[in-house]
């Protein structure tokens, strides 16, 4: 991933040399700054690696400024929404309890809530950017006969695009969660 010294101005990255030489890459910045985890193979190469909140906040980000050629951003986004109670299990009982006792809430919701919470985390450190994401969950969430990302889902999973809307809800109601009071959108 390119961090560090080649990102000229906030999302714009410039590299030297014939061809493309400029590119926004917004989000990748915030990624890093908040902090990633590290990992050592064979206790000789160590290097960091993005976690799937990450992920999922640059594949929105991909998927907003390109949805016509951007669709498997979101069945990856799906396949990470259908394991990742399973991937951060222990992270979620032990940071997210507060989301059980609910009988109408499912472990899906609850896995959904806590990436929204984790991405909401990582976008904070970026006013435009938390703001970005925030208008494109809005918008997938405010009808069923709108959400864009809410069918494609449901090509993934076979399911309703209703069921879908009520994921992505709790993937913005987790992001929300975060700061609510600093920043507002009407």
């Amino acid at each position: 991933m390119p961090f560090g010294e080649i990102e000229a101005k906030p999302s714009n990255i410039t590299v030297e040399g014939t061809g493309l030489t400029s590119l926004n890459m917004p989000g990748f910045k915030e990624i890093y700054d908040y902090g990633l985890p590290e990992a050592q193979l064979e206790e000789k190469h160590r290097f960091k690696f993005c976690t799937l909140p990450g992920i999922v906040l640059l594949k929105l980000i991909a998927f907003q400024e390109r949805d016509e050629i951007r669709r498997d951003d979101i069945k990856d986004i799906s396949m990470i929404l259908k394991h990742f109670f399973d991937m951060y299990a222990d992270e979620i009982y032990e940071n997210h309890n507060d989301l059980f006792g609910d009988k109408d809430i499912n472990l899906n919701w609850i896995a959904a809530r806590v990436l929204g919470r984790d991405m909401g985390k990582i976008a904070l450190l970026n006013e435009e950017l938390f703001l970005r994401i925030k208008k494109l969950l809005k918008e997938n969430t405010i009808d069923i006969h709108s959400s864009y990302i809410a069918k494609i889902m449901a090509e993934f999973f076979q399911n309703t695009i209703a069921e879908n809307v009520k994921l992505l809800e709790q993937v913005k109601i987790g992001y929300l969660e975060n700061d609510s009071s600093k920043i507002k959108i009407e």
